[in-house]
């Protein structure tokens, strides 16, 4: 239930980034676009010296040559240039949609009536039309015109240069549809080699990035301006297109829309539109030729052989400008000539039709992954994966534009993914954060604070109901405290208890331990829980011998009734213990439960018999290795139990006893032994000698003394059974 909290909100953000994703409102494509336009700063396109130029209507052209527009005279005249040079098509960038208003027919309409007039008639009617001119000229050359088609619905209809074929699925449905047309004038149209569209589409932010190879009208399907160009440049006598469902296309049973535009031998891939992306090279001063230089200089109108030609205008005056990736106001008529230098070379952009799945599937996989492993793993370690995803999309990015020319969209996935990763970092954050305060609340009140500190650390509950566990439990008791209890006060009873549990605790915890409990003057303390504790019998040993001392010279520091000194006794054991959090439904305490707990607590009271202080059993000793040292004290059989329990005391840690405490340890060791083979005599001796700096050895003395009086039966062991707690 847990886990299922800290992912539903992830997978809510990431079901909401697919939903946007597929969508794909304004600002995601606007930002995608923003990359792309980088990208080509970044790396423009190289221009080449391909066959295409501009005959550039410029600002010098209509400072030497007149305002515009020019007469169409002077059109035909460059067309002628043109046409003698050897140019292998001409394209206009421009619409001849009136008749020419410097006609001699039509300047003398302009004139008031008058005789000489009437005597000029006859002359000024047996000129030529200007458009006739034109349209003579026009017939002469391989001439591609351009039309403009219009949103406004009219009965204008572009002259058909070429027919567009298709093969597969039909591209009507993709391409852009328009209600009307601005055309040429029908006898110039009819004498072109053909005829394409002007139109051209910007994105929403006004920036053109991509053109339209074709246009619908009524049902037909007109070619750009560029495509007709090519097309006439090569002889081609048609343009095919090629969708989803035509041989060697692959639409997957679905209408996925155009694939290619074949034109003569060149073959453009194109987006399902029908559009192709311009890889803008920006604004080449080589591509452009001036007017007035073709009509002026042979040489220039010479070096234009087997050129397409296009005819336009970057005179800033008549406005034919457009925004593009690398350039601000690129003259309009530019762009017909980078497509088709593009369609020439076949270094396009290309934004596969199969890009947009692809992010989507790499979005979905990432995010998913994220969202399953962060409550796993943590943070830290998803940053790495998230970090490292937005680092492949970045560059995984670049790398197919610089490599591939192909175009993926590095923002929205990365935003994504980083937008998943910091709400489910957040969630694990505020899980963490709501564990570690329960880990105080249930804790900081029976652990001490470092240990806490490592269970939050560490973010580990301790489990609930309990755990089975090797550990080491002892319990102390108060020597005298029944007597001392009868000669103060009640509150003074509180007061003292207070101050020696005081300093026990701090002495358990110190040594990693914790308090389970206190009953009266005991003291119940357990170690190797919470936290995993290999040396936990040596730690719980240090801790008891610690306690000692301490206590003792905390009742030297205080003020006792007469005659009485501050002692405690502690039993101590290690063996498998139920530790966790034990109690009713409506209270539960973090406590330990077993039987070593008894035997402990009988151990604490063995130690009135042979007048020690702590008594540890045999498990206790083995775990605790070489770091202590101990003295075998007897073998007993504390009440309530049938098994007999070696019991040890300890020295203190190995490197600390004296010398002379380590060779009386020895020594009480080889008295011990004397006394198990029933060589009493020795053994009392041995033992009394020692007795009067030590309580155990006078305890065996005197036992020594009885057995040799009176000897026990053949099967004795030497078991001392203790007939009370």
């Amino acid at each position: 239930m847990r886990l299922r909290g800290q992912t539903a909100l992830p997978l809510a953000v990431l079901a909401l980034a697919l939903a946007v994703r597929v969508a794909d409102p304004a600002v995601v494509e606007e930002a995608r676009m923003s990359v792309f336009d980088t990208y080509q700063r970044l790396s423009p396109r190289t221009y080449q010296q391909i066959p295409v130029r501009i005959v550039d209507i410029d600002d010098d052209s209509l400072a030497r040559l007149g305002q515009w527009p020019w007469p169409r005279l002077r059109i035909a005249e460059l067309l002628e240039r043109l046409h003698q040079a050897g140019a292998a098509a001409v394209a206009f960038d421009m619409v001849f949609a009136e008749p020419d208003r410097t006609s001699p027919g039509r300047v003398m309409q302009l004139w008031p009536p008058s005789k000489g007039l009437e005597t000029l008639r006859p002359y000024i009617e047996s000129l030529p039309d200007h458009d006739q001119v034109l349209a003579h000229a026009v017939g002469g050359t391989n001439v591609v015109l351009g039309f403009g088609l219009t949103t406004t619905e009219n009965q204008a209809r572009p002259h058909v240069g070429a027919p567009v074929a298709f093969a597969g699925d039909d591209p009507r449905g993709f391409i852009p549809s328009f209600g009307g047309a601005v055309v040429n004038l029908p006898d110039i149209a009819a004498a072109a080699a053909g005829s394409g569209s002007l139109n051209v589409l910007p994105e929403p932010d006004g920036v053109l990035r991509r053109v339209p190879l074709l246009a619908g009208l009524d049902g037909e399907i007109y070619a750009s301006l560029a495509v007709e160009a090519l097309r006439v440049a090569q002889g081609a006598g048609s343009v095919v297109v090629k969708s989803a469902g035509a041989s060697g296309e692959t639409g997957f049973g679905r209408s996925t829309g155009i694939n290619h535009v074949k034109i003569g031998q060149a073959v453009v891939e194109t987006d399902p539109n029908g559009q192709v992306w311009n890889y803008d090279s920006g604004t080449q001063p080589a591509r452009f030729v001036p007017a007035w230089r073709v009509l002026d200089d042979d040489r220039t109108a010479a070096d234009l052989a087997g050129h397409i030609v296009i005819i336009g205008t970057s005179a800033l005056g008549l406005h034919d400008t457009w925004a593009t990736p690398l350039t601000p106001n690129a003259p309009g008529v530019e762009m017909h000539a980078q497509i088709i230098e593009q369609m020439i070379t076949g270094d396009f952009l290309r934004r596969p039709d199969w890009a947009m799945g692809l992010e989507i599937a790499y979005l979905a996989a990432l995010g998913l992954a994220l969202v399953l492993l962060l409550p796993r793993r943590g943070a830290f370690w998803c940053a790495g994966l998230a970090l490292g995803a937005i680092a492949v999309t970045l560059t995984g990015s670049w790398a197919a534009f610089d490599r591939l020319r192909w175009l993926f969209d590095p923002i929205f996935p990365a935003a994504a993914i980083l937008a998943i990763y910091l709400i489910a970092s957040l969630l694990v954050l505020l899980r963490t954060e709501a564990e570690r305060r329960h880990i105080r609340n249930a804790f900081g009140h029976f652990l001490a604070p470092s240990i806490v500190d490592r269970l939050v650390m560490e973010g580990r509950m301790p489990e609930q109901g309990g755990e089975e566990r090797e550990m080491t439990v002892w319990i102390s008791d108060l020597a005298n405290y029944s007597t001392l209890s009868e000669k103060l006060d009640p509150p003074e009873v509180v007061r003292f208890l207070n101050t020696v549990y005081t300093v026990m605790c701090d002495t358990v915890e110190e040594h990693g331990g914790f308090v389970a409990q206190f009953v009266g003057d005991a003291v119940v303390a357990a170690f190797g829980a919470p936290l995993d504790d290999t040396d936990h019998a040596q730690h719980a040993v240090e801790a008891a011998m610690d306690c000692r001392d301490r206590v003792a010279a905390l009742g030297r520091e205080m003020t006792l009734p007469p005659g009485m000194e501050l002692a405690i006794r502690i039993g101590i054991s290690t063996g498998p213990l139920v530790v966790g959090n034990i109690g009713s439904k409506r209270r539960l305490s973090y406590t330990i439960v077993g039987d070593d707990i008894n035997l402990s607590s009988r151990l604490e009271g063995v130690n009135k018999v042979y007048g020690t202080t702590i008594l540890v059993n045999e498990a206790t000793v083995r775990q605790c290795g070489d770091g202590l040292m101990f003295r075998e004290v007897d073998v007993v059989q504390v009440k309530g139990r049938d098994a007999p329990v070696r019991i040890f005391e300890p020295l203190g840690r190995e490197d600390e006893v004296p010398q002379g405490a380590a060779k009386a340890a020895a020594a009480f060791a080889d008295n011990l032994k004397l006394f198990r083979q029933r060589r009493f005599a020795a053994a009392r001796a041995g033992f009394q000698a020692m007795a009067a700096t030590d309580p155990v050895a006078a305890w065996f003395a005197a036992r020594a003394r009885d057995l040799e009086a009176d000897p026990p039966p053949e099967a004795w062991t030497g078991t001392n059974v203790m007939l009370s707690k």
